[in-house]
C-alpha cells in the first residue's frame, strides 16, 4: 500500500532522493537561518524553528520509531553541510536541524496551511493546522528580526553547452602548432618556409581526441557538481561534458554560471570550489586544497548558456522548455559566448535578457551580482521605472546622451547610505552603454533590462 512504500523509499541514501523547486527556492533562507544558528544557537530564532518544526511534523505525522516523517524533501547538499557544523557544537540540536532540513519548502509558505488545500493534497492533518500556522509566521518574524527576509517563491533552471563542439572534435578548432611547441623550438626555426607551418592547425589525431575526450570528463567530474552544490545551494540534474543542467535558487543563479563559463574557459584567475579546494589558471588548472595537482579542462573553448527563473508551482516541463529556448537565443541571437535568461512571471511583464560574456573589461554577471547586492541593501528601483517611462525617446540616440541620463537618474542615491552609494558609482552603469554598442538591440534597452533582472533577482519575487 502507500503507507509501505514511502516507508521502503525513506530509507534510500538523502542523494538518491531530490528536491522540489519549492526546496530549492527557499534553500538561500534555510541558508541564512542556520548561518544565524552558527552564530547564536540559544536566541529568539532557535526557539521559533523549534516550535515551527515541531509542529509542522506533528500535522504531517510520523510514520515510524526512528522518527520519519511523510513527505521529506531531500536536503541540499551545501545546508547538510552548514547544519553538521551547527550540531557539532551543539548536539541536542541535531533531530531538530535534521527535520528543518527535510521539511519540503512548501512548508515555509503560509498559504501551504490552508485546510482546504493540505486536505486535497495530503488528506486530514495529523495535529493542529492552526497551531503549525502560527508556529511558521512567529518563525519567520523571528528571521526578520536578524535581517533574513522571507523565503523565496521563483527557483532557477541552468543550462549550459560548450559552442563549435563539433569542430573541435573534428579538428577545426585545433590548436595551431605555435600554440604547442615550446617557445625555445619556435625561436630555433629559422626558415621562412618552416616558421609558415606554426601557423597551421595541430593535425588531428587520436591522442588530440582522448585529451578533449579528458578535458570534458575532468569538468563534469571534477568542477560542475561542487560549484553547484558544495558552493551554491543547488543540485545538478546532468552533468555530460560540456552539458550541463542544474536547478539552483535564484539568489545563487548568476553566480554560478559566472563560475562555471570561467572554470570551462580557462578565464578564471581563481574559483572557491566550496568543498575545501580552489581552481587556478596560470595556462594551465591547479587544484589546491587538501592535496595539490594540476587538471586538464577544455581552456579555449567558448560556452553559452540558458536560465530560466520560474515560480515554484510553474510546470516543470515548460520550465525545461525555456531553458532549451534560452540557450537557442544565447547561441543565435547574441552569437555564442553569451547568456541569456528568461523570468517566467505569474503576473507583469515577462522579462527576457542576455548577451556576451564579456564586453571588453565589462563582465556583466560580475556587475550584475553587485546590483543584485545594492538593491537588497536598499536601492530603490525608482530609477528603473524612469527609465523605462522614457525608453522611447531614448532609442536611437548617441551612448553619450544615455550615459547622462542615466547618470543624472543614479545620482538620487534613493534608499542607499553614502557608502553603498558610492558602490554604485564605481559600477559605472552608464558606461555600460559604449561597452556594448553594436549588439543586437537598443543599448537602453539592453542595460535596462540587465537592471530589471538585478531587481527581480534582489527583492521583487519574494511574494
Amino acid at each position: 500500500d502507500v503507507k509501505k512504500k514511502l516507508r521502503e523509499e525513506q530509507k534510500l541514501p538523502a542523494h538518491l532522493l531530490f528536491p522540489s523547486t519549492a526546496s530549492i527556492a527557499t534553500a538561500k533562507f534555510k541558508e541564512k537561518v542556520l548561518g544565524e544558528l552558527k552564530k547564536n544557537a540559544e536566541g529568539e530564532l532557535w526557539q521559533a524553528l523549534k516550535e515551527y518544526v515541531e509542529a509542522t511534523i506533528n500535522v504531517l505525522g510520523r510514520y515510524d520509531e526512528s522518527g520519519s516523517y511523510f513527505y521529506p524533501s531531500a536536503a541540499i547538499p551545501k545546508l547538510e553541510k552548514l547544519a553538521k557544523e551547527v550540531s557539532k557544537a551543539n548536539p541536542n540540536k541535531e533531530r531538530i536541524l535534521n527535520d528543518f532540513l527535510r521539511l519540503d519548502g512548501d512548508w515555509l509558505y503560509p498559504e501551504s496551511f490552508n485546510l482546504e488545500v493540505f486536505t486535497r493534497e495530503y488528506g486530514d492533518p495529523h495535529g493542529d493546522l492552526e497551531k503549525a500556522l502560527e508556529a511558521l509566521e512567529k518563525f519567520l518574524k523571528a528571521a526578520e528580526k536578524v535581517n533574513i527576509p522571507k523565503p523565496q517563491h521563483y527557483f532557477g533552471l541552468l543550462a549550459m553547452d560548450a559552442d563549435h563542439i563539433g569542430k573541435w572534435l573534428s579538428g577545426e578548432n585545433a590548436p595551431k602548432l605555435e600554440e604547442i611547441f615550446h617557445p625555445n623550438l619556435k625561436e630555433a626555426i629559422k626558415e621562412e618556409w618552416l616558421g609558415k607551418l606554426l601557423g597551421l592547425p595541430r593535425p588531428l589525431g587520436s591522442t588530440h581526441h582522448r585529451s578533449l575526450s579528458a578535458s570534458l570528463k575532468n569538468f563534469a567530474l571534477e568542477i560542475v557538481r561542487s560549484i553547484v552544490e558544495e558552493k551554491y545551494c543547488g543540485r545538478l540534474i546532468y552533468a555530460g561534458g560540456d552539458d550541463v543542467l542544474a536547478i539552483l535558487p535564484i539568489d545563487d543563479l548568476l553566480g554560478a554560471m559566472n563560475d562555471l563559463r570561467n572554470i570551462f574557459t580557462g578565464r578564471a584567475k581563481e574559483v572557491d570550489l566550496g568543498d575545501g579546494r580552489t581552481i587556478s589558471f596560470d595556462g594551465l588548472a591547479k587544484i589546491t586544497g587538501p592535496e595539490e595537482r594540476w587538471l586538464l579542462l577544455p581552456a579555449g573553448m567558448t560556452t553559452s548558456a540558458g536560465a530560466v527563473i520560474a515560480h515554484e508551482t510553474h510546470p516543470f516541463y515548460h520550465v525545461v522548455e525555456e531553458s532549451r529556448a534560452a540557450l537557442k537565443e544565447a547561441k543565435g541571437g547574441y552569437g555564442r559566448d553569451a547568456w541569456a535568461i528568461y523570468v517566467l512571471k505569474r503576473s507583469g511583464e515577462p522579462i527576457r535578457t542576455g548577451g556576451k560574456w564579456e564586453y571588453g573589461n565589462l563582465k556583466v554577471l560580475e556587475k550584475l551580482e553587485k546590483v543584485v547586492e545594492l538593491f537588497g541593501k536598499g536601492l530603490s528601483p525608482r530609477f528603473l521605472y524612469e527609465m523605462d517611462r522614457i525608453s522611447p525617446g531614448m532609442r536611437g540616440l548617441g551612448t553619450e546622451a544615455m550615459e547622462k541620463e542615466l547618470a543624472r537618474l543614479l545620482s538620487r542615491r534613493e534608499g542607499l547610505s553614502p557608502k553603498d552609494h558610492e558602490e554604485l558609482q564605481e559600477l559605472e552603469i552608464p558606461k555600460w552603454f559604449a561597452w556594448i554598442k553594436g549588439d543586437s538591440k537598443s543599448e537602453w534597452d539592453m542595460v535596462l533590462d540587465w537592471l530589471r533582472l538585478a531587481y527581480f533577482i534582489a527583492r521583487g519575487a519574494r511574494r
